[in-house]
C-alpha cells in the first residue's frame, strides 16, 4: 500500500505524520500507520473516543465502515458518536501546531480497556514518558494519569490471571 509522508513542525520537536492513501478494499488499511495527533485530545468537551472519530472522519476523510474496521468497532456505534460531536457543536478544526505525538490507530482497538486506558499504557509503556509529560500532552491531571494507569494495570493482571486459570 502506498503511502504520503508528511512532515509536521510543531513546538517541542518534528513528527512525521502518514495518510495512508485510500484503496477501495477496507482490508488493505493498516491501522498502525495511522497517527492519532495527541493534539484532538486537548478539547475537554468531547471524549476520547468522539475527538478520534472526529479526527478519522472531518480531518483523514474516513467513512463510518472504514473508521468501524479501522477501530475494531460496530459501524452503527461510530456513526452515534459522530451524531453526538457534532450535537456538541465543537466546530473548531485541529490544527497542525496542536500536533506533538502520534499514537498509532492500532492502539485503541484494545477492547479490555477504556481508550484513555490504551494510550496511557501505550505512551507510558511503549514510548516510556513520565507522568507529567503524559498529562500536559493530553491535557489532563497527572493524577488523573497515575490513577488510569494502574487502573489499567490492575485490569490486564487480572485478565492475565483469568486467562491462566
Amino acid at each position: 500500500m502506498s503511502r504520503k509522508l508528511k512532515s509536521v513542525e510543531t513546538s517541542a520537536d518534528a513528527i512525521i505524520k502518514v495518510d495512508p492513501v485510500k484503496s477501495k478494499n477496507v482490508n488493505e488499511y493498516d491501522s498502525s500507520k495511522i497517527f492519532l495527533p495527541t493534539g484532538i485530545f486537548s478539547n475537554r468537551k468531547l471524549s476520547f473516543l468522539e475527538s478520534i472519530v472526529k479526527y478519522l472522519k472531518e480531518n483523514l476523510g474516513y467513512n463510518y465502515h472504514e473508521i468501524a474496521v479501522l477501530m475494531n468497532r460496530d459501524e452503527r456505534n461510530i456513526w452515534t458518536i459522530y451524531d453526538r460531536t457534532k450535537k456538541k457543536r465543537f466546530t473548531a478544526e485541529i490544527s497542525p501546531k496542536q500536533y506533538s505525538i502520534g499514537i498509532p490507530l492500532s492502539v485503541v482497538q484494545d477492547r479490555s480497556l477504556s481508550i484513555l486506558e490504551v494510550v496511557v499504557v501505550y505512551m507510558k509503556d511503549g514510548l516510556q514518558l513520565p507522568n507529567i509529560t503524559i498529562a500536559k500532552l493530553l491535557d489532563r491531571s497527572d493524577k488523573t494519569i497515575w490513577t488510569c494507569y494502574n487502573r489499567a494495570k490492575a485490569k490486564l493482571k487480572s485478565n492475565n490471571m483469568r486467562g491462566a486459570s
